[in-house]
């Protein structure tokens, strides 16, 4: 259930955001993707990240 619930949350952020930006999303949303991407996939030495395995 919060599952799908997030999922709507973070359609709703977009379509928000493509609604008042004077210019097209899609990169910047690429990059944050690409960006979050890295910091769940790599070990984090310092537990910053919720999602990540700590390296330690």
């Amino acid at each position: 259930m919060l599952l799908r619930s997030e999922a709507r949350h973070y359609q709703d952020y977009l379509a928000l955001a493509a609604q008042i930006s004077p210019k097209d999303i899609a990169p910047r949303v690429k990059a944050i993707g690409a960006a979050e991407a890295k910091l769940i996939s790599e070990p984090d030495t310092e537990l910053r990240f919720h999602s990540v395995v700590p390296a330690f």
